[in-house]
């Protein structure tokens, strides 16, 4: 509302109130007083409330006191609604209750009146009430529950915490509330006198009663517990027919199992020795021996008189039990064997190949895919200094854990090219119309754990590793690329292209991440991701112009921050300059430069926009100008 003045011929000394002694305790600081009786009263009555108070110095004396006051009543009809709203979703609730004490034990406010706030006889009108003083059975059970837990006292309860009381059925919370800076700990402020605890020390306590929560919790434990009986008369019923068909089962074999015993055994034991031998050359990925081992066997089969030629053959008179261990051994090598190959390729694409059961063969289909490159800087001087062992431990580390941020957002690693790591999101598998978020957001995710690695290797005396990026999202040919007997599966493509060289210019515009304008326009990605527009180029190999933006950080990290609105002017303002640029008001981007640099001046594409922005202004260029830099090098 509007301020409202008022005037008194009454005699009003501000230096002699609470508020304004608890401003000089605090000396320049934020100060609580204790509760106090407030000059103003309201419809003829007392009124009793906290303030909040910082005195300003003007030559060391205090020339003014600034503050808020908080009345006992406003607090109480706060904690009155909020037992309202909290039990909005449930019938109304008398038996629960939230009120507000502090340190030494006395009440501040209560959802259950003033009355077990104030004392309201005549004889201590005003005094505010101890806890145990109050009329409230719940406010005294509820302390005393605390004082349980923190037999210390109230100054060593925690910044929060929730009791179940089985004896009294009730469920108590607490909330630690501080504000203030008289720089005590706990045991100098127990022994302060009460006139100098100037800063805010609150305890804010809730109890509910159990049977709040319990009949829900009842009625799904009687619905569990139907379901379970259901389960297990079903499971009885299932036993029982098992049972029964399994007697039959095994009176017929015992009729059968004489006559056939003989024949039964020799064709399980051929069929085990051929499964073991083509299981162990699946571990090894030796399809040519497989095939050969399988026209051998055909071999066998058409003379099973054979076997006799070969007598004293260990696999011939094997048993039965050492067949099985030959299995099982010839198995766990197979997991091994795919587990090997698997390191040599995304674990993703193996899983295709081994699902699919058919031989892979050449040949790429369109899809819609996020590429994804990146590199570290100066990688070739830094493997001239290093050891060959403590390079190969630093990049196996690197590789190892910006490829497991890619797996975990659901991306491809499709290879390792020295210090290069090339990846994709969207294919083989159809990953939605977010896949790009997923993308940028494992981008984002590595620079935040190299920065963290940086630091853990400059400890050690390593050089600092930086990592550039390049993203597109776009139509590419995945599929499988190489000859008949050597293949991998892979992406071409202009998309694949750009990716490297977005990775490559990152170099030039000193930035870590660069993403094409296609890119920042998928789904998802400007309303996640704050994104600054960089240059507008034709790199190397392409006709199409291409827009460079900077992908700098996500919003939801940020939101709530003062981060939020730096990266905001960050990313709108230079794209204001870039479009005073490109309509050829070369002054006009100077002059807004000159702003932006204040804020950033070590910005690398604002130092390189100044230099064209300035030769442009000395020299003018035709009316044939295109504001589209032409890029001659990767």
């Amino acid at each position: 509302g509007k301020p409202s003045i008022y005037k008194s011929s009454a005699v009003y000394d501000p230096r002699q109130r609470p508020w304004w002694r608890s401003a000089e305790e605090a000396d320049g600081s934020i100060g609580w007083t204790t509760m106090h009786e407030l000059s103003r009263k309201r419809e003829g009555e007392e009124v009793h409330g906290f303030s909040v108070v910082r005195a300003y110095y003007h030559d060391g004396k205090p020339e003014m006191v600034a503050g808020a006051t908080l009345s006992i009543a406003h607090i109480t009809d706060i904690l009155m609604r909020r037992v309202t709203l909290a039990a909005a979703h449930r019938p109304p609730d008398s038996e629960s209750c939230i009120f507000i004490i502090d340190d030494f034990g006395r009440m501040i406010a209560s959802s259950t009146g003033s009355g077990d706030v104030l004392c309201q006889e005549a004889s201590c009108e005003g005094r505010q009430l101890m806890w145990h003083n109050t009329s409230s059975t719940l406010i005294k059970d509820s302390v005393a529950s605390l004082l349980q837990r923190f037999p210390k006292g109230l100054a060593y309860v925690n910044t929060s915490d929730v009791n179940i009381n089985k004896t009294s059925r009730y469920i108590y919370s607490h909330f630690r509330l501080k504000s203030g800076t008289t720089g005590l700990d706990k045991e100098q402020y127990q022994s302060v006198p009460d006139h100098l605890a100037s800063d805010l020390r609150w305890i804010i306590v809730r109890a509910q009663p159990i049977s709040t929560y319990k009949k829900q919790i009842d009625v799904e434990e009687s619905h569990a517990e139907e379901r379970r009986r259901a389960a297990l008369d079903d499971l009885k019923d299932a036993l029982d027919h098992k049972e029964l068909v399994t007697l039959v089962l095994c009176g017929c074999f015992l009729v059968v199992g004489a006559f056939g015993l003989g024949f039964i055994s020799w064709l399980v034991s051929r069929r085990l020795n051929r499964i073991a031998r083509e299981m162990d050359h699946v571990a090894r990925l030796d399809f040519d021996s497989w095939n050969r081992g399988q026209n051998s066997h055909e071999e066998v089969a058409s003379y099973p008189s054979n076997a006799t030629a070969h007598k004293g053959s260990p696999s011939t008179h094997a048993s039965r039990i050492h067949e099985i261990a030959d299995i099982s051994k010839a198995f766990q090598n197979m997991k091994a064997g795919l587990q090997s190959f698997a390191r040599y390729m995304d674990p993703y694409i193996v899983q295709v190949l081994v699902q699919s059961g058919q031989r892979a063969k050449l040949g790429v289909a369109k899809a819609n895919a996020t590429v994804f490159f990146s590199d570290i800087a100066n990688f070739t001087s830094m493997a001239e200094v290093l050891e060959p062992s403590v390079l190969a431990g630093l990049l196996g580390e690197y590789l190892e854990e910006m490829s497991d941020i890619i797996m975990e957002h659901n991306g491809i690693v499709g290879e390792f090219i020295g210090d290069e790591i090339m990846a994709w999101w969207n294919v083989p598998w159809d990953l939605g119309s977010r896949h790009t978020v997923m993308a940028l957001t494992a981008a984002l995710d590595q620079q935040q754990r190299l920065g963290r690695l940086r630091q853990k290797w400059s400890d050690a005396g390593l050089p600092e590793v930086r990592a550039r990026m390049g993203l597109v999202s776009g139509s590419v040919l995945a599929g499988n690329i190489g000859s008949q007997s050597r293949m991998k599966y892979g992406l071409v493509g202009d998309s694949v292209n750009l990716a490297s060289r977005l990775e490559q210019l990152c170099k030039r515009y000193d930035v870590a991440v660069l993403v094409d304008s296609r890119t920042c326009d998928e789904e998802g990605v400007r309303d996640t991701f704050f994104l600054r527009v960089v240059d507008l180029v034709t790199v190397k190999g392409r006709q199409e112009a291409t827009e460079l933006c900077e992908l700098v950080a996500c919003k939801g990290q940020v939101r709530g921050t003062p981060l939020l609105d730096m990266y905001s002017d960050y990313c709108s303002k230079f794209a204001a300059i870039h479009q005073l640029y490109r309509s050829r008001d070369f002054q006009g981007a100077l002059e807004a430069l000159d702003a932006y640099q204040q804020l950033w001046p070590r910005d690398k594409p604002a130092q390189m926009l100044r230099e064209r922005c300035t030769a442009y202004v000395n020299s003018p260029p035709g009316s044939d100008w295109s504001a589209v830099e032409q890029l001659l090098e990767k």
